[in-house]
């Protein structure tokens, strides 16, 4: 059968068997209508079979498709799309840039909800109930969907984080002005992957009708202190926002750094609008330091 994210041309494909539950398995999905009634939605009995050639498809799925999730950051603001352009531009093979890109993107795949295309849907037919989340759509099964996650964490993204944190801590140890580029990208990058999962934890909360504002409050507080040994490090390499703060039209900086005229227009283009957002920086930094964001 066949999966779909919403990725136009890009499909993985699964197999399935029907299981006899374990006490306590999630069966079924449940949400609440904008008058605060709770629903079930039952669910066929099926997980995922033939693990390993499932387990193929979906890394050939996720080299198909790692740029078509990244292109999501166009939704959000001016700087984000922006430097998310610049470091795909930038990211060579096996870089940290490209390491922290990938993280990114593959992180997205978990937190999207599969949907059914084809003939085969285990029998689940599309949603017509507009109250329901899953409306137009023909979901799989939860046991399934928590199986295809657990295959991208244990077999793509441990390896990857363990990898990428190796990768972080060769560039910056000992710190230099030549690597003080890539530490800025990947540190964005890596910072706003922090803010997606938060986003997620809220929609998933409300998805599966939770009882608080996000689903994992002690994952979310693990994310908030990463956050903050990646600003540390940041700060370390880059002597706190000066890069930020430069004179992007002298030659002896543009020198120094070692980048080419399309990254000092970047850098060009980066202060502009960091300048023109400095009071929401600001107000939103003394809220990451103080721990306000749950």
């Amino acid at each position: 059968m066949r999966l779909v994210q919403g990725k136009r041309g890009h499909y993985l494909t699964v197999y399935a068997s029907e299981f006899e539950p374990n006490s306590g398995e999630v069966l079924e999905y449940k949400w609440k209508d904008s008058q605060g009634e709770t629903h079930v939605m039952d669910m066929p009995r099926y997980a995922v079979a033939a693990m390993e050639k499932v387990r193929s498809h979906f890394e050939r799925y996720i080299e198909a498709t790692k740029q078509s999730y990244l292109q999501s950051i166009k939704s959000e603001d001016s700087l984000s799309w922006m430097t998310v352009s610049a470091a795909m531009a930038y990211a060579r093979p096996r870089s940290l840039v490209k390491d922290a890109l990938d993280l990114w993107a593959i992180c997205r795949m978990i937190e999207i909800p599969w949907t059914i295309c084809g003939e085969e849907t285990l029998g689940i037919e599309c949603v017509t109930d507009e109250r329901n989340p899953h409306y137009g759509k023909v979901p799989i099964p939860p046991t399934m969907d928590t199986q295809l996650d657990q295959v991208v964490i244990k077999k793509v993204l441990t390896p990857l984080r363990t990898q990428l944190i190796q990768k972080f801590d060769k560039v910056i140890s000992p710190p230099s002005p030549e690597a003080w580029f890539d530490t800025y990208l990947a540190s964005f990058i890596l910072l706003n992957h922090i803010e997606q999962l938060a986003k997620h934890s809220v929609s998933h909360a409300k998805l599966h009708t939770l009882p608080g504002k996000y689903s994992n409050i002690p994952f979310l507080e693990g994310a908030h202190h990463w956050a903050k040994i990646i600003l540390s490090r940041f700060h370390f390499v880059c002597n706190g926002r000066a890069p930020l703060g430069m004179d992007w039209t002298d030659p002896d900086v543009v020198k120094t750094a070692k980048l080419s005229p399309n990254q000092v227009k970047f850098m060009v283009q980066t202060k502009r609008l960091v300048e023109a957002k400095s009071m929401y920086f600001r107000m939103a930094c003394s809220c990451f330091l103080l721990g306000h964001c749950y």
